[in-house]
């Protein structure tokens, strides 16, 4: 009997076991939703609550699942599983929304935006993008096939982009000088779930994960230097009205 002591073997393995790790902290992460849905349900009016985050987690989770599936041999066994199940579950939030908003056009209309968006890169990714491992010279990212390079450079610069949201909640904590916006588990999950998979990506050498995760730490840093600033701070009245304060919080989505 053989045992396999390289130091491939090793990081493969590593990378399995902190990506499974990773997946039970995200799903956590998903699941934390459900007493704001459950209050929509119970009252049977969604408020002020706002279901723009849940349409981008489902953009998102969406993107990552079709990127694991066009990356053949990647070792995403876990992204795959966690993402899927995040795109179902997001789902499960937005039909709450659709039955419950007083908005329901509105609703309806970003739902028709997110599944044309997820349609077109899927479209253009095979009538677009060219087949094989060489097809545009040494652009590789992620991945050494062309297809999965696109999605993957694409998903990266829509998950950046998506900080922009944690980074407007951080300056209203700085100018309210309230933590009541920013929660310490969602902002200490954010940090976990963020260092978990930017571990894998290493472990795997795949910028595609470890490149928006390594800036998910650091956003996850300064949320919890800046929880640690101002948690016992006296608060500066906001001038916003609920409902604006409602439909600008967002929570950031995770690989």
């Amino acid at each position: 009997l053989a045992f396999c002591l390289s130091s491939s073997c090793v990081m493969s393995v590593g990378s399995d076991v902190v990506g499974w790790i990773a997946t039970v902290f995200t799903l956590f992460f998903f699941l934390s939703p459900i007493p704001t849905c459950k209050r929509i349900l119970l009252k049977k009016d969604a408020e002020f609550f706002s279901p723009v985050p849940y349409f981008t987690a489902v953009f998102n989770c969406s993107l990552w699942t079709f990127y694991c599936l066009i990356t053949p041999g990647g070792g995403l066994a876990a992204n795959l599983t966690i993402n899927l199940t995040g795109a179902v579950l997001e789902t499960f939030y937005i039909v709450v929304f659709l039955l419950y908003s007083r908005h329901r056009s509105t609703v309806l209309l970003q739902l028709a935006f997110v599944a044309c968006g997820i349609g077109l890169v899927i479209l253009l990714t095979f009538t677009v993008v060219p087949e094989g491992t060489d097809a545009w010279g040494k652009f590789k990212w992620g991945s050494d096939y062309t297809r999965s390079s696109a999605v993957g450079a694409f998903t990266d610069i829509l998950n950046i982009a998506m900080y922009g949201s944690p980074l407007v909640v951080m300056a209203r904590v700085v100018a309210t000088k309230s933590v009541e916006y920013m929660p310490l588990p969602v902002s200490l999950m954010v940090f976990v779930c963020s260092t978990l998979w930017a571990a894998q990506g290493l472990m795997l050498q795949n910028q595609t994960i470890y490149i928006p995760n390594v800036l998910g730490v650091l956003l996850g840093v300064a949320q919890l230097v800046l929880y640690a600033m101002y948690r016992n701070s006296t608060p500066v009245p906001s001038s916003k009205d609920p409902e604006t304060e409602e439909r600008d919080t967002g929570k950031l989505p995770l690989v």
